[in-house]
């Protein structure tokens, strides 16, 4: 699974948090819960991908950008990242490459408009700014 160090960094916490459930788990059935969640952790973290932002305008995996959804007659800002997981951190929001909305932003640049379609709602947008890894990421 390819993540951003942000996203790495909340399962890294939520790993830590399951191990310290367990360890004060009182049933047996709490126990096993928590045992669960750490070796699903463990799991998830042997197979991560830490990917560095990007040095280009272009939307890609592990880019980080905003943008401006102008669907309905009003405009919201967000910002989001492409990344493999749906955890969001580092105040991004996560979009999977193969989400509707990864699909209509991966190979755009800052100003380009996009738009895509979720069980007949159509969303419109354009790009507001892309980071590259030489710009701060706020």
């Amino acid at each position: 699974m390819k993540i951003i160090q942000e996203q790495y960094d909340v399962l890294t916490r939520r790993h830590e948090r399951a191990i310290e459930d367990a360890k004060f788990a009182t049933t047996a059935r709490q126990k096993e819960i928590s045992n669960n969640e750490v070796k699903s952790y463990d799991a998830i973290l042997n197979e991560v991908e830490i990917l560095e932002n990007p040095n280009s305008n272009t939307i890609t995996l592990g880019s980080k950008f905003s943008v401006i959804m102008s669907d309905y007659g009003f405009k919201q800002e967000g910002k989001y990242v492409i990344s493999e997981s749906a955890i969001g951190a580092g105040g991004y929001e996560a979009v999977l490459p193969n989400s509707p909305m990864g699909q209509a932003v991966i190979g755009k640049q800052e100003g380009d408009k996009f738009s895509y379609d979720v069980v007949g709602k159509i969303y419109v947008g354009s790009i507001g700014k892309v980071y590259t890894a030489k710009q701060k990421t706020i």
